[in-house]
């Protein structure tokens, strides 16, 4: 299942996995950032080393 909320600028996506087994080591599996600019966001994630 998939959900978008949106207020103003600020949106949301909610996801549901059926049989879905939470991660035990504290660790996310999903991160999403939104750009204006692709390029430069990936130049500037390199050369932060992400």
């Amino acid at each position: 299942m998939l959900c978008f909320l949106r207020n103003g600028d600020c949106e949301i996506e909610l996801i549901a996995k059926p049989n879905y087994q939470p991660r035990q080591d504290g660790h996310f599996e999903h991160l999403c950032l939104k750009t204006t600019d692709l390029d430069a966001a990936i130049a500037h994630l390199c050369a932060q080393g992400v």
